[in-house]
Order: structure tokens, then sequence, then C-alpha cells
């Protein structure tokens, strides 16, 4: 479709979309004109919403995942958008579409609890020293293997993160206490500036595959229920639920701390807030303080300071 290409101009001269991107983009939406059997702007013209049926049915067949399948279906809704906007389709027939999501995801198997029993299976210093550093920081397992023994100071860690970008991560004292320690006992048998160095290839970092297979023997090995379910991100998840909903440390605060490229990804990924804790919050908080001192006596018909 030309209206495609113009599109994909659109994205990248207006929005400055990076070409990656791009590519995903323009493939979600050449995947539902597939589906759809579209070839022109006058069959997409004609489309009801019923059509749309078929291709939310047919991307979960192909077994996406829930945030798949919502990226694709966001995708397919903004060429709509763009598709009204400069006229070329009456209605968006896209903004009314809801990904039904599976019942129960991954995330919602484990709690903070599990993870500490998990940690508390660890066999050597060198296992709890990794499960520890995951728990209390929420850093990714390839930002974990990545850790130079330099990078790591009071209360904070300096990692490697997405996209080649460093950052630093705050932390409670005793995850760093823990790494210092580490670091101080292994350097007569370290090679390496990895704080996780590997044992047959001293001059490099512990292997991604050799810290999945530590978690999921402690996982075994702590009886979770699900624990072959256990992973790395799954301290990650743990972390961002517990710092959230137990801990109150603002959203914007953790999502620094994550890496999120933005807040809002933190937000539709981790933040739950359900109605007993938004009432407490407006149960206990000053009401002075945000409506000042001044009272109105209605019976009276009078203002009161």
């Amino acid at each position: 479709m030309k209206e495609l290409n113009d599109y994909r101009d659109y994205m990248l001269n207006r929005h400055k979309s990076k070409p990656t991107s791009l590519n995903n983009i323009v493939g979600d939406i050449k995947q539902f004109l597939s589906i759809m059997e579209i070839d022109t702007l006058d069959q997409l013209r004609q489309l009801k919403k019923i059509d749309i049926e078929k291709y939310l049915s047919a991307i979960r067949n192909l077994g996406n995942s829930d945030s798949t399948r919502k990226t694709k279906v966001a995708r397919i809704r903004m060429f709509f958008n763009y598709l009204f906007e400069y006229d070329l389709i009456q209605k968006n027939i896209t903004n009314s579409i809801k990904v039904i999501c599976n019942e129960k995801s991954d995330k919602s198997l484990f709690s903070h609890s599990d993870a500490v029993k998990v940690l508390n299976k660890t066999r050597t210093k060198e296992e709890y020293v990794l499960l520890n550093t995951l728990l209390g920081t929420g850093i990714r397992i390839d930002e974990l293997v990545n850790l130079e023994c330099e990078n790591i100071q009071d209360e904070r860690i300096y990692v490697l993160g997405k996209g080649n970008k460093h950052r630093w991560v705050y932390c409670i004292q005793k995850v760093t206490d823990v790494l210092k320690d580490y670091i101080e006992t292994t350097k007569e048998i370290r090679n390496s500036n990895y704080v996780f160095f590997s044992r047959k290839f001293p001059k490099t970092h512990i292997a991604i595959c050799t810290v999945s297979k530590i978690i999921k023997e402690c996982a075994e090995l702590s009886e979770i229920a699900n624990w072959k379910k256990f992973s790395a991100h799954k301290f990650r998840h743990i972390y961002a639920m517990y710092s959230l909903n137990v801990l109150n440390i603002p959203i914007d605060v953790v999502s620094k701390n994550l890496g999120h490229s933005d807040v809002s990804v933190t937000s539709r990924t981790y933040a739950e807030a359900d109605k007993e804790r938004v009432r407490d919050y407006f149960t206990n908080v000053n009401e002075r303080g945000i409506l000042g001192r001044k009272t109105f006596d209605f019976s009276e018909g009078e203002e009161n300071n």
C-alpha cells in the first residue's frame, strides 16, 4: 500500500522513530494487512469492527504473549489514527479494540516471600551474592553478569543497561556491603575486573546460562509452587512490585532504578493500586494540607476561618 510507505515517512520525519523500531512497526502493519487480505485503501475502508476479530484470533493462535499482542494492536491503532487524521478513512474502527489477556500470567505466580525462600537455598557465597544482588536491585541478568568491581559504591552500583547505556542503581547498604565483601574475599583467585567471573575462563564474566541454572536449582530446593517457571526476571518483577506496593517508593524513583525509558513502562508493567490502598492514602492525608484552614458553616451561611 502506498499509504503504508507514506506512514513510514511520517513516523520517520515527524516522530523521529528509530529505523529498528520503525521496521518492527511496519512489519506488524504488514502482518495485519496480510491476515485481513487487504491490498488497497478501498479494501481497508470497507473493514468493520467485527472483521478485526479475525486478526485478533490469528495473532492469539500464533502464540504471541499478552504484551506482544497489545503492542501489535497499539501499532495498528496508530496507523489507523494516521489515516483518520489525514482524512483517508472516515472512522477509526480500532479505537475500541481490546486484547483479551490470559486469566493468569507468570508475573502473578511468585511473591516476595517466594524470592526470599529461593535466596535462602543458595549453597555457596557466590550463589548468595548473585541472588542477593538480583533481589536487592532489580537489575537485569545481563546487567548482573557485566557488573564490574570498580562500579560498586556505598548504596549504589553502576550498571551497563539496554542500548549500552550506563546508569546508577540505588539500593540498601547491605547489598553493596555483601558485594564488596565478596570482591575482597575473592581477590586472590580472580583474574578479572568482573564481580562475577568465570572459573573456566578467568578473564571473562560468569555466563548467563550459569546464573540461570543456579536460580533454577535453588528454586527447586526451595520447593515453592511452580518453581520451574522461576527465573532471574522474576527477581526483577518482585523487586519492582515490592518497592511500589509495600515500600511505597514513588514510581518515578523505581522507574529510574529499573532503567525504563519512560515511567509509563513501569506503570503499565508493574504498578498495582487496589481500592484499599487508595482509600488508606486519602483517609490518612492531612486535609488542611490540601484545602487550607478555611471552612464554611452551611447552616449559618457564614464562612469560618
